[in-house]
C-alpha cells in the first residue's frame, strides 16, 4: 500500500499524536520511501486537517499542481517518454533505473515497473 494505507497513517498521527499532515508525511515517508496518496485521497485529508485543526499544513492548489497525477496526465498529454520516467521514479525507483527498464521494456511502464521490482526482490533475497 502507497495510497490508502498511507492515507490511514497520516490520519491517525494527525488526530492521536498531534503532528500536522506536512510533518506526518515526512515521517512515514522516512520509513517508507513509496507512501503517496492518491490526489483526492491529499484533497480529502487538506480538508479534514483543516477541520480537526483550524488550517491545513499545505496549500490544496500547490498539492494538486505539484501531484505526480497532474504531472503524469500533462506529460501523458505531451506524449513523451518523461511520463514513463516520472511514473516509475514516483513508484520510488531511481532515474538511472527506471530509463533502463524503460528502455528494455519499449516503453512499457507497467512491465518496466515489473521488472524493477523483480530485481528489487532478488536483491533482497541475495
Amino acid at each position: 500500500g502507497k495510497s490508502r494505507s498511507t492515507c490511514v497513517v497520516l490520519t491517525y498521527l494527525v488526530k492521536y499524536r498531534g503532528y500536522s499532515l506536512r510533518s506526518a508525511l515526512q515521517l512515514v515517508r522516512s520509513k517508507r520511501k513509496r507512501a503517496y496518496p492518491l490526489l483526492k485521497f491529499w484533497l480529502e485529508l487538506l480538508e479534514w486537517e483543516a477541520g480537526i485543526t483550524g488550517q491545513a499544513s499545505l496549500d490544496a492548489e500547490l498539492v494538486s499542481s505539484l501531484h505526480a497525477e497532474s504531472v503524469e496526465a500533462k506529460l501523458a498529454a505531451e506524449g513523451s517518454q518523461a511520463w514513463g520516467l516520472q511514473s516509475l521514479m514516483v513508484m520510488g525507483f531511481g532515474e538511472a533505473d527506471s530509463l533502463a527498464a524503460l528502455h528494455r521494456c519499449n516503453g512499457d511502464v507497467t512491465e518496466s515497473a515489473e521488472m524493477l521490482l523483480a530485481a528489487q526482490d532478488y536483491a533482497a533475497a541475495a
